[in-house]
């Protein structure tokens, strides 16, 4: 299977919401923020992909995002 490319971008910007005290976000938030042009209009595909690799990489963990959803970040 394939990883996602966001995987890395998305767990490091959680990284560095942790660090600087900031709550933390859902896949799909971070893919909104990314995503420009026609990409957006395949934003759900993305938002899969991203979730599946997250679950199927080590060290990986969820938590709860600032609204209530589920957000991911690596176990310290």
């Amino acid at each position: 299977m394939k990883r996602s490319q966001y995987i890395n971008s998305y767990l490091d910007a959680m990284d560095a919401r942790l660090a600087n005290g900031e709550p933390l976000i859902t896949p799909g938030t971070y893919l909104s923020y990314r995503l420009r042009g026609r990409a957006k209009s395949y934003m759900a595909h993305y938002v899969l992909a991203l979730i599946r690799s997250l679950h199927t990489t080590p060290g990986v963990i969820s938590v709860e995002s600032a609204g209530h959803g589920v957000a991911y970040r690596r176990e310290i």
